[in-house]
């Protein structure tokens, strides 16, 4: 999927960014706030990532480690994205940032509707995406057969 060039200087700011969050250097508002103002331009321009980019980011305090510092913040963001049609089963570098957030947060929720969740997954994972159908099988895993003897 192509992105715009807003998108793509998000991107590579945030990868700054992060790195400086892995080293310890918190001090890096003001390149957050670029990161921040290219994802909305692109947004704006239709580029899909950039809401699910933002509802990570924006729900993150270090970006090296992108542990959730206001849950409640990402999941009325990544509803809002949803909504507005981000995550479509073939957006792969969404559903990359959606990975990166869901696995470095495992005790936080997605979503509080839990429902809206599975059928948000199961839609997506049937359409072919290998990211939600992961996800899906790790918040609700089959059931293990038990063999009797």
């Amino acid at each position: 999927m192509k992105h715009n060039n807003h998108y793509i200087e998000a991107v590579r700011l945030y990868e700054v960014v992060a790195e400086r969050h892995a080293r310890g250097d918190e001090d890096t508002l003001a390149q957050e706030t670029q990161v921040l103002d290219c994802l909305h331009a692109a947004a704006a321009e239709g580029c899909k990532a950039a809401l699910v980019a933002d509802a990570v980011l924006a729900a993150t305090n270090n970006w090296a480690t992108l542990r959730f510092t206001r849950n409640g913040l990402f999941v009325g963001k990544l509803e809002e994205a949803i909504d507005a049609g981000a995550l479509a089963s073939d957006d792969d570098e969404a559903w990359q940032w959606l990975a990166k957030v869901y696995y470095a947060n495992p005790d936080e929720p997605l979503m509080y509707d839990y429902e809206r969740l599975y059928d948000f997954l199961m839609t997506a994972a049937e359409d072919g995406c290998a990211t939600a159908l992961d996800i899906c099988l790790d918040i609700w895993p089959p059931e293990q057969e038990i063999e009797e003897d």
